[in-house]
Order: C-alpha cells, then sequence, then structure tokens
C-alpha cells in the first residue's frame, strides 16, 4: 500500500471513530434523559434511604420478650424498637401510632358488630371519628402492624388506648391472590391470620393516614 493509500485508509478509520464515538454519547444522553437520572442522582440512590425523621428504614421487632431458646425472637429482639410512647390518644375518638403514622378510631369495633367483607369496606364511608370522613378499611399489612406478638387476648401492645377490640378475627381490604372470594382475616386474641368467604361476618376496624 503506498503513502496515499494509507493515507486514507486512516483517514476513513479515524472518521469511523468519531462517528461510533458520537452514537454512543447520544445513546447515553438519551438513555439519561428516558430514565430522568444523572450520575450524581444515581450514585445518591445507592446510598442508603432515610425515613423523613433520619433514621434508616428497617422492620420492626416484634413486641416478644420471652425466650424459650438462645438466638430466638425473644432473645434477640431484632429489629427497630418501638417508639415510646406508641400511641398518641387525641382525646377526640382517634388513636395515632407512631409506628407507622396511621390513625386508627379508637373504638375497635366500628360495626358493633360482625359484618360481611362489602359491609366492612363500605362502612368507613359512614364514619366521623375525630371530624375526618376518609376513614378506610384497613389492608392487611396495616392491620397486622398492630399486633404485639408478645401479647394475647389481645394481641396488642401493653397500654393501648383503644376500646371494644374483640378476642376474634378482623377483615382486612386485602383479598388473597389466589381466591377473589376471600378476604384476608386477622384474629386479634392471638394476632393470627386468616381468609374467609367474603359472605362470612367478622368485626371491624377503620383506619385513614394522619400525615
Amino acid at each position: 500500500m503506498n503513502f496515499r493509500g494509507l493515507s486514507s485508509f486512516l483517514l476513513i478509520v479515524l472518521t469511523a471513530t468519531m462517528v461510533i464515538f458520537t452514537l454512543c454519547a447520544c445513546q447515553m444522553q438519551r438513555l439519561s434523559e428516558k430514565t430522568g437520572t444523572t450520575s450524581s442522582e444515581q450514585q445518591t440512590a445507592k446510598k442508603v434511604v432515610r425515613s423523613d425523621n433520619g433514621e434508616p428504614p428497617g422492620i420492626f421487632q416484634t413486641g416478644q420478650k420471652r425466650t424459650f431458646m438462645a438466638t430466638d425472637d425473644g432473645d434477640l429482639r431484632a429489629g427497630k424498637p418501638w417508639p415510646e410512647p406508641r400511641f398518641i390518644d387525641h382525646g377526640d375518638g382517634t388513636v395515632t401510632d407512631r409506628v407507622n403514622g396511621l390513625m386508627w378510631t379508637r373504638h375497635a369495633d366500628k360495626a358493633n358488630g360482625k359484618v360481611d367483607w362489602e359491609q366492612a369496606i363500605s362502612g368507613a364511608g359512614t364514619c366521623t371519628d375525630g371530624g375526618h370522613d376518609d376513614w378506610r378499611l384497613p389492608n392487611r399489612n396495616e392491620l397486622a402492624s398492630l399486633i404485639d406478638l408478645g401479647k394475647y387476648n389481645p394481641a396488642l401492645p401493653e397500654g393501648h388506648p383503644f376500646t371494644g377490640v374483640q378476642p376474634s378475627y378482623y377483615w382486612t381490604s386485602t383479598t388473597p391472590a389466589n381466591n377473589e372470594d376471600h378476604g384476608w382475616l386477622i384474629h386479634l386474641y392471638i394476632g393470627f391470620v386468616a381468609h374467609d368467604d367474603k359472605a362470612g361476618t367478622h368485626y371491624v376496624w377503620y383506619v385513614r393516614n394522619d400525615q
């Protein structure tokens, strides 16, 4: 290959390299715009996410304090401790749980007896405790968050301010993934979780977001 041919070849290689580099840069820019993140934001996202109060997120303790075997739940008491005091009684028929900011009706038998699942959900629209009109039936995780697995009859934290707690099943608004005719339940005597036909009747307790 003569000098002129070599120069032409090198020019073609250089041009092709610049074109490929430009295409890659444009693709990276489009990807960044599509995801809405910058390199700095991506680095920040890798850091530990923290809650509004500055504490790292985590799972709270179960409440069990009795030890039956070394390194069991009662021995390790793994998880974040509950705040003290845990509950704030507003004196207007409502109580806020400081663990998650949820507000509950102080009276835990809002239907004054057992009702079916549809009645449990629709009945929240008639609740005006504390002057609020956005009460709803709690989902399974929300109702379960009240449970103290170190207590029974009821399975609620010691010193809780609630009244009318029934040692029986309570409806949640959650439907089992494998059976749309059933609704999840939590038994307030011991914290047992089960599900039942939505035509069955169980107790009702209402919740709302207090934030």
